[in-house]
Parts: structure tokens; sequence; C-alpha cells
């Protein structure tokens, strides 16, 4: 979608054992070694990133799990995403004004028919049917409530954001 919060990454096999690499950020410090006023700085990124762990449903991310480097936030350690468990919600983010820029990513994502399918084909390699499926409507969900909540997911509807 163009977030352009993850560092390339790539899946390999090694022997019987699989991973991933990830292209590694020099210089980067985690985001608990961030001070809070810096770190406001980065805050349309942070919430770029709330909106894309939502979308991906990610249940592991805190301040050990992204990196920041010259005000820009990399989303490391992705490994706990698109599973239904307890997804944790950063409370100061609903009700804030989304990066016109989020709202246009998923915008111009939604309506190219082909990168929808690409997308899908891709997640299907490595996710169930029913995760892939709820990761489009998680997308058709966000979309919908910052329409709604005209550029902000309002906190009234935070129990809209669940895994389907």
């Amino acid at each position: 979608m163009g977030f352009n919060l993850v560092p390339a990454t790539i899946i390999r096999k090694i022997q019987n054992d699989e991973g991933s690499f990830q292209q590694f950020i020099p210089d980067a410090k985690m985001g608990w070694e961030i001070p809070r006023e810096e770190l406001g700085k980065a805050k349309s990124q942070l919430i770029k990133m709330w909106i894309f762990d939502y979308i991906i449903y990610n249940s592991d991310r805190h301040h050990s799990n992204f990196l920041v480097k010259d005000g820009k936030v990399y989303a490391i350690d992705n490994g706990l995403s698109f599973g239904n468990d307890f997804l944790r919600s950063d409370e100061e983010f609903y009700d804030q004004p989304m990066p016109e820029e989020v709202r246009e990513k998923i915008n111009n994502f939604l309506s190219w028919k082909e990168g929808a399918g690409i997308l899908r084909d891709l997640l299907s390699d490595l996710l169930s049917t029913n995760e892939v499926e709820a990761c489009f409507r998680r997308l058709a969900k966000v979309k919908k409530l910052l329409d709604d909540g005209e550029g902000a997911i309002k906190r009234k509807d935070a129990t809209e954001l669940t895994f389907n």
C-alpha cells in the first residue's frame, strides 16, 4: 500500500529452517530510546503505524518493535500479525487527525482493483483465506471509519477495530 514503514524484508529457507531477513537501519534507535518530546515529532508516522498495525492485525507493537531515525519510523518485528488474538491499541491516537497521506494511500489502493488482486495472491501464499479476507475487511473498515470520522478514528468507534 506504500506506507513505507517496514524495511525491505525477504523470507529465506536455510537447510530446514525458514526465517526472514530485514534491511538493517544503521544508527536507528528503538522507540523506547527516544525521548517523549522527540517521539512527538514523529506523531504522524506513529499514527500511520497504528493504522498499519490494525490492517495487518499486529498484536505485538510496543516501543521495542519500532525504530526511529531522522524522524522516520520503521515498523520491525511484525511476527505476531494476521492472528486473531488481542490487539493492542494506542489510546492516544483516537480522535487525532489522520495524516492525509494515509487516507490517500488507502483510497488509492482500494480503487486499484489489480493491486488488491496482487496483494490477495501474495497474502494467500502465506496466510489462511480467513486471514486474508479479514485483512481486506479491516482495510475497508478503516476507510469507512476515517470517512465517517472526518479524517480521524473516533474513540467511540474503538470497538469496531476487531479481527473481522
